[in-house]
């Protein structure tokens, strides 16, 4: 008696919705919010390298920029020393031009505190800005030059 309870029992199990009295459903809604953001990498430094002033030097570096799909940024720049760099006995001034749209290198628009590179952003991946900063000859005496340049990315 006791197997036949048991077969049954199992029979019963196979058949679908025997056991079951009927189901219910639930929906839920599932949500998130992306903010603007924005990342920026910058060369440890930069250099024109050795000259003798006879003529203008340029060099081009780059600063690498990443922000949300959508997120309009403006960078600007900002010297310590007032695009100047000090040493020795004399300062060397010097200008960083901003990339055009393409992010290219160009020497059209000075890049500075009081004129931002804005672009907006099309996609997350990072964009390389390619910058030339140019020096003008003069007369300085021979040493080493430096300044701090400090890249700042508003979004």
């Amino acid at each position: 008696m006791r197997r036949i309870v048991l077969a049954v029992l199992a029979a019963a199990a196979l058949v679908p919705g025997a056991a079951r009295a009927g189901n219910a459903t639930a929906t839920f809604t599932v949500n998130a919010t992306v903010t603007n953001n924005c990342t920026i990498s910058a060369p440890a430094s930069f250099t024109f390298g050795s000259w003798d002033m006879s003529s203008a030097a340029s060099v081009n570096g780059v600063l690498t920029v990443a922000c949300t799909k959508g997120a309009s940024y403006a960078m600007t720049l900002a010297s310590a020393n007032a695009w100047t760099m000090t040493g020795a006995a004399d300062a060397l001034p010097y200008v960083i031009y901003q990339p055009d749209a393409s992010g290219n290198a160009a020497t059209t628009t000075p890049w500075d505190a009081t004129h931002a590179y804005s672009y907006p952003s099309t996609s997350r991946a990072a964009k390389g800005l390619t910058f030339t900063a140019i020096v003008q000859p003069g007369d300085v005496a021979a040493g080493a030059y430096s300044d701090t340049v400090t890249a700042t990315i508003n979004f």
